[in-house]
């Protein structure tokens, strides 16, 4: 993460950093970028319709990242109003033109299972 990436959750203290305005999650504004770079810092399982997103479409990723945010912003006093549709939308809009994303599988112990299962991230 570089220094003046701005940080919106502190997993310490388990809390939003900052509001979560609208302007912030927009893709696109005036100004339309001709290109942008997503880079991952850790692992990520990334799952559309039920199945692993091995080479996703771009507009997936603003689609878990608002599914996370949704649940991020479920109990807290002043909800978060988002444009969900509006906002995939233009993700959809978006052509991916490099993904160098890779897979790899290990092992988690489920104790609901009660057994270890293989997972794929």
């Amino acid at each position: 993460m570089q220094q003046d990436d701005p940080v919106f959750y502190d997993p310490e203290s388990n809390a939003i950093t900052s509001p979560l305005a609208y302007a912030q999650l927009e893709f696109a504004g005036k100004e339309q970028a001709s290109s942008v770079t997503l880079r991952f810092l850790s692992p990520t399982r990334m799952l559309y319709n039920g199945k692993m997103a091995r080479r996703p479409a771009f507009h997936v990723v603003p689609r878990l990242l608002l599914r996370r945010i949704e649940l991020l912003t479920f109990f807290p006093d002043t909800p978060v109003e988002i444009d969900y549709t509006g906002l995939i939308e233009q993700a959809e809009s978006v052509n991916t033109t490099v993904c160098s994303l890779a897979t790899f599988q290990w092992r988690r112990y489920s104790s609901r299972q009660d057994q270890a299962v293989e997972m794929e991230v």
